[in-house]
């Protein structure tokens, strides 16, 4: 099994959470991308939430 994932530190907000986004965008295409793993230092997030819901 060949899986291709990323990490993003610092995914709660700015160039951090955009990253997220534009790579779940991505996510299953062609790229051969199939896991963002999206880490903060907060326990929850309304934004990654969100993404987490719409994209899980």
């Amino acid at each position: 099994m060949n899986t291709e994932s990323v990490l993003i530190t610092g995914a709660n907000r700015g160039i951090g959470l955009e990253l997220v986004q534009q790579l779940l965008v991505n996510t299953g295409t062609d790229g051969g991308l199939t896991h963002v793993i999206a880490t903060t230092r907060q326990a929850t997030n309304a934004a990654l939430d969100e993404l987490r819901d719409r994209h899980s």
